[in-house]
Parts: structure tokens; sequence; C-alpha cells
């Protein structure tokens, strides 16, 4: 028993000590929450002396100034029975704050419930975890802030990290960057890229080779353009990873392009221009201001600037190839007259930018006159380094101005002389500024009376809106020809006045250059030409109604009466022949005679019918043409193909016999004419129109063979058409054969007349 007592206390010193000389603060609280016993690591954390902590609350002796309910809750749960973990900062008594872990472990004891408490100074480590989150907030700012695209991989394929550049650039959805797995991503992208194999090698390649840097450029299939570079990720020196940085240069590339084309351009322009193009450099930069002997400075510029590049426009003005003009000076240019050359030099040097017209000299010597601008060049400290210029030659534009003067004077005599009323007037309002004596004449003004007035004041328009109509037409179109319209004179009489017009400009002003010309006795007599040639359609329409009725009378009285009268005869000869048959000579002469009236009678047959096919007047258009067209065929042996389509079912005898006939005429014409082997007709009759088309096959006609005054038939078959109130058409070569085209508008109301 008493080694027992002994042990008992042995171990209970071991304790003791286990608990003073622990490295962490230890503490030990009673039922009521008040510390019993802490160590001396406890007592140093919260810099209190040990006999200062036995009898306190553990609230007391840890003051949170931010977490004081948290310290509450967790002690009443140990007192609950429940293991604490907790972190929070106490404010030491020196006012110094420190960051503390503590745990605590309820246990029960024979006098009652009490607590161990573990308690650790983590300031440091807090300190040291802030400052890593505060690093790793930079990182990942730094990271997602740069317009790089950037992949951290380790050197087992694994994604470290990524910014969200890297994720948009390549489209990669979260769930794939999510797994961190560098052969998936790069499975995800082949699809976008132009040349996925050449990608893919090179990635093999540098993981291959662990300490190999790499830049390349990449091409996507949607047009897109990225940098790639890629260096080893290394610690301590050795190489544990790669990293990927991708930039988009899309723009950038387009911007060059775009850069390099408008090079090519503007050197396209330099070289192809109409105008001459040239810079001139000295060969050191000189001073020119106020300041300046320019005298002696043009003495330099004379003989040291030169010519240094040309296009070939300039050559052209000069009548020079590249190595002549190259390397030129003032001296050679200006070698016709060295005072004005340096006078012309002197002028550009002091305006910096000059508008200016020289007289020069080709290589060969010849005078030639050169405008152009001509612009000074620096150093950027401001020294006359040379010029560049943009000249054309305007030799002959001097002369055409020359000219021009010259043929002024001849312009106003003309003007002023002309037989037609010509002037000048404000656009806007018609004021006349000029006018010529024709106008004064007719109109029957003085000068003084028109110029500064406009012509609704001088009440040379009938109807205003004429004018109006006119300004409208000009402002649209620059210029009219051949208006007409009724104007008034100064006595109130009406005349008939053709006018052409344009606007020119005159003085900065738009004004209305007319000429006019009374055209009321022309007007007159065409309408008298019209009137006439109206009679005389109508007279020889009437005519041929005439013919017509009387064509159709004598084939009645052909058929009537001369065929009544050869059949009365044939009867009578029958009845001698039946008498005579013994008598064989006056038998036969009777059998001549009868042979030669039936003869007579197919002849007065095809003349009543030739005068008037009775077809036509007993059965109407449709069937005449059908007949017609048979007969043709029979009698010429020309094939005829014949189309009839007809909606309308009466139509009046005139048209009918005007259709018919010149069906007649044109069918005459194919047989005379064409040497045609088919002919096509067609006759289409609506409820409005009727078509009849003739089209064959022959050698074609000439348009100068249509136009003929010599083709009467032609001729006829139009007055025909147009007494209808038709319109005939004829084509012919180049196109195979002829086609007669004939439209003939119908009543609208049915006539009465026979069917069609």
């Amino acid at each position: 028993m008493e080694r027992m007592v002994q042990a008992s206390e042995s171990g209970e010193e071991l304790l003791r000590t286990v608990f003073e000389t622990a490295p962490v603060g230890l503490v030990l609280l009673g039922a009521d929450g008040q510390v019993t016993s802490a160590n001396r690591e406890f007592c140093r954390i919260l810099a209190i002396p040990a006999e200062e902590a036995a009898g306190r609350p553990l609230g007391e002796l840890l003051p949170s100034p931010d977490r004081p309910a948290a310290l509450d809750d967790a002690l009443a749960r140990l007192r609950a029975g429940q293991a604490v973990t907790l972190d929070l900062r106490c404010q030491l008594r020196g006012g110094t704050t420190v960051a503390l872990a503590l745990a605590g472990t309820p246990v029960r004891a024979v006098e009652g419930w009490t607590a161990y408490c573990l308690l650790r100074d983590v300031t440091d480590q807090r300190l040291a975890e802030e400052e890593y989150a505060r690093s790793a907030s930079l990182h990942r700012a730094t990271l997602e802030s740069t317009a790089d695209g950037l992949l951290v991989v380790d050197d087992q394929g694994r994604t470290l990290t990524c910014n969200q550049r890297f994720l948009d650039m390549w489209r990669i959805p979260q769930r794939i960057a999510a797994r961190g797995l560098d052969a998936e991503q790069l499975a995800f992208v082949t699809d976008q890229l132009e040349d996925p194999p050449g990608f893919l090698s090179r990635v093999r390649e540098l993981y291959a080779d662990p300490e190999a840097s790499s830049y390349d450029e990449i091409r996507l299939k949607d047009g897109r353009i990225y940098e790639r570079y890629s260096q080893p990720n290394r610690i301590a020196g050795r190489s544990v990873g790669r990293v990927w940085s991708f930039r988009d240069v899309t723009e950038r590339r387009s911007a060059e392009e775009a850069l390099r084309e408008s090079e090519r351009l503007l050197e396209l322009f330099f070289s192809q221009s109409l105008d001459g193009f040239f810079f001139m450099m000295l060969d050191q930069p000189i001073r020119w201001d106020d300041a300046t002997d320019k005298d002696a400075a043009l003495d330099y510029v004379f003989t040291h600037e030169r010519i240094t590049k040309v296009n070939d426009a300039m050559l052209g003005q000069y009548g020079a190839v590249a190595d002549q003009m190259i390397g030129l000076t003032p001296a050679a240019l200006f070698a016709h007259d060295p005072e004005y050359g340096r006078a012309v030099l002197r002028r550009s040097f002091d305006a910096r930018h000059l508008h200016r017209e020289t007289n020069e000299r080709r290589l060969d010597g010849t005078p030639i006159v050169v405008e152009g601008d001509y612009i000074c060049l620096y150093t950027p400290e401001g020294l006359l380094q040379g010029h560049f210029g943009i000249q054309r030659e305007i030799t002959e534009r001097r002369r055409a101005e020359e000219a021009l003067r010259f043929s002024e004077d001849k312009y106003a005599k003309a003007f002023r002389s002309s037989p037609m009323r010509v002037t000048i007037g404000t656009l806007a309002e018609g004021r006349f500024i000029e006018v010529n004596d024709t106008f004064l004449r007719d109109h029957g003004f003085t000068r003084e009376q028109v110029i500064g007035r406009t012509s609704p004041e001088l009440g040379l328009w009938n109807d205003p809106g004429d004018r109006r109509r006119l300004v409208e037409a000009l402002e649209r179109d620059g210029v009219v020809r051949d208006l007409e319209y009724p104007g008034q004179t100064r006595d109130g009489s009406t005349q008939i006045t053709s006018l052409s017009a344009e606007i020119i400009q005159v003085g900065g002003e738009s004004c209305i250059l007319a000429v006019a010309t009374d055209i009321t006795d022309r007007r007159l007599a065409e309408e008298e030409v019209r009137r006439s040639r109206q009679e005389l359609r109508d007279l020889t329409a009437r005519l041929q109604m005439v013919r017509e009725e009387e064509r159709a009378r004598i084939s009645r009285e052909i058929h009537d009466e001369l065929g009544q009268a050869l059949t009365g005869l044939k009867i009578d000869l029958a009845w001698i022949k039946s008498r005579i048959k013994d008598h064989p000579e006056p038998l036969e002469r009777v059998q001549s005679a009868l042979a030669r009236i039936d003869g007579t009678m197919d002849a007065v047959r095809r003349i009543a019918a030739e005068l008037r096919p009775s077809v036509l007047d007993d059965l109407g258009l449709v069937a005449a043409v059908e007949w017609q067209a048979q007969e043709f065929e029979r009698q010429t042996g020309i094939t005829v193909a014949l189309e009839v389509r007809v909606t309308r079912q009466a139509i009046d005898d005139t048209r009918s016999t005007t259709v018919f006939r010149m069906l007649q005429e044109t069918l005459t014409n194919v047989a005379r004419h064409a040497g045609a082997s088919r002919v096509e007709v067609s006759l289409l009759m609506g409820d409005d129109m009727l078509h009849l088309s003739v089209r064959d096959d022959g050698r074609g006609i000439t348009p100068e063979e249509i136009a003929g005054r010599r083709s009467l038939g032609l001729i006829g078959l139009r007055e025909r058409a147009i007494a209808c109130g038709g319109e005939l058409v004829i084509r012919g070569a180049p196109d195979p054969g002829t086609t007669v085209s004939v439209r003939i508008p119908l009543a609208a109301d049915r006539p009465d007349g026979r069917i069609g």
C-alpha cells in the first residue's frame, strides 16, 4: 500500500511537471468556470503573473473586443459537456493585440465538472496567413487583370492555375477547367485551330524538353490570331512545369496589314498619280528664319538640295527617265533663269507651304508652265531639310485659257447676233442678266426694260406653272431640251415657243442659259399637215370601202348574171348535142363549145372569188382566213401552218374586210419576194384586240426595204392598219424570214355584224 501511495505521488509530480513545462498554455477550469490552475506558458501568453490567473473566470482573462459573445458561448458549451475550439483576438494589458487559438475538453471529476483548455499564441501564424492571402489576392488580381491568357501546368500535366482570360480566349467551359487536366483542355481547343497537328506537335516538343522556351503564332479557324509564349516554371532552379501565355493579336495584325496596305496604296498613289510627285532633300539641314542670312542659305540650297524620289508623272513632265532626274539640284532645274529660281525657292521657304505657278524647262529646253503645292520638310529641331512637291503641267491649260479669252469676244458677238432668242437669267427668280437683240425684237422690249426684271414680271409666261416645271427639270437633270410651251409677247399675243436650257454659274450664282425659238408657224403648218394626212387617210378608207362595195357588186353580178347565162347556154348546147348524135362533125363542134363553157364558168367563179370571196360574206373572217390559207397552199405549193384562237364571236365588216385584205396582200408578197417554203399564219381574236401574224422562212427583209418609199404594198398595209386604229410591225433581217404583225383594237360593245 505504501508503495502504491508513493507511486501515485510520483505520478502526480510528473503530471505537474509536464503541465508546468508544456510549450502551450494549459489551464484547468473548475465547475464554476473559474481558473483553478494555469501553467507558465498560459501566463506568458497573457502577460500576467500566475497568482492573478487562479480563481478568475477564463472570460475575464481573455478579453476579446471583437468576439465576446463567441467566448461566452464556447464556455457554456464546455459546461454542457461539449469539446470546443475557438479563434479569437485578445487585447493584453499593454495594449498589444494577439491572435489566440483555444481548445477545450470537458472532464468529469469526483468533485464534479471540470475542463482542460489549451491556449496557443497564433499571432505570427495569422499574420503569415493574412500576408499569404494578400499575396494570393494580389497574384490572382494580377493574373486576372492581364490582357493575356495565362496557364500554369505542372510536370504531371495538371493545371495549377489559369486566368479567366485564358478560358475566354479558348472558350473552355468551367466544367473542363474545374477538372484541371491539361490533356482534356488541349483536346477541347484543337477543333478551333487551323493547324491542329502543328499546334499539338509543338506542345509535345516543349513538354519533352522542360528547359525549352518558345514563341510562335497560332491561327484559328474563325480568323483570330494568337501569339503563344512558353517558359519553364522553375522552383529552386529546377523545372517543375510550364507557363503558357497567349496574346490575342488579331486586331494588331489587322492594323499591321491595314498599315501595309496603306503604305502600298500610298506608294501606288505616288507612283501612278497623274500629278508629279517629288522629294528634294538637302545634304545637310539648315536654319531658315528671320536671323538667317538667306542669300547665303540659298547659295547652299541651290547646289546642295537634290531630288531623291520622283514618280513617273513627274518624269513625263520633264521628258526624262529616273536616272536623269535623281540628284538634280535647283541650279540644274533653273539653269535657264537662276535668279527666277532663287526667288521661287525663297518664297516657298518663307511661306513653308505654298501654291505657286512657275515657268520651267524640260530637260531638252522646252518651256513649260507648272502649277503645284510645295511643302517644306523640317527636322525635329526645326531645321529645314528639304521640301515635297505635288505639281502638274498646265502649259496646255494656259494656252487654252488664252484661246478662251480670245474667243470671248467672238462668243459675245455670236450671243448678240444669234437669230434665236438667247437669255441668261437667275435660276431662283428668273431675273434677266443678259438678253440678245433677237429676244428684244421678238418681244418688243428695250434692254433697259428687261435687264434686272424677271420673266413673270414681264408677262412672258401664259401659265406661271410652266416656269416652275422648267426650274424643277433643270434642278433634277441640269439640262432641258426642246421644251414647248405657250408664251406671250408684250402685246399679249400667244406664241408657241420651243426652249432649250441648262444651268450655268455666273459669279458664283446658278443661272439659266436659255435658247428659245418661236415655232408657232411651224406648229400650225404641222397641224395642217396632220389634218391633211388624216383627211387623205379618211378619203383612202372611203375609197377602199367603195372599192370593196363595187367589187362585191361586180362579183355578185358576174356570179349571178354571167353564171346564169353560161348555164343556160350550156343547157341549150346539151340539147343540141342530143339531137345531132348521128352527125360527127357538128357533134364535135358542140362538144368543144361545152368544154369552153365549163372553162368559162370556172373562170367566172375564180374572178368572182378574187373580187370578193363569198366565204367572207357568208361565213365570216375565220372561215375566209382558213379558205385563203388553203388556196395559197394549193396555188403556190408553200406549206401553210394555221393557228386560230377566237374568244370574241362578232366583228364588223370593215375590220373583217381590212384584216382579210391585209392577209391576202401579205401572202402575195411572200409568194413574189420571199422564196419561202413555209408560212405560219396566226389569228388571235380576243374581246378587245385582234392580232394577225404572218411569218415565213424566206430571205427576210432589210430595214431599208421596210422604210423604202417604193414599198407601196407595205405602205398600203400600214395605212389599212392605221385606218382601223391599229398598228403594223414588220420584222426581218437579221432574223431568218419575215414576220408581219397586225394589231387592231376591237370596239368594247359587241357589233351586230356577221360571225367572225
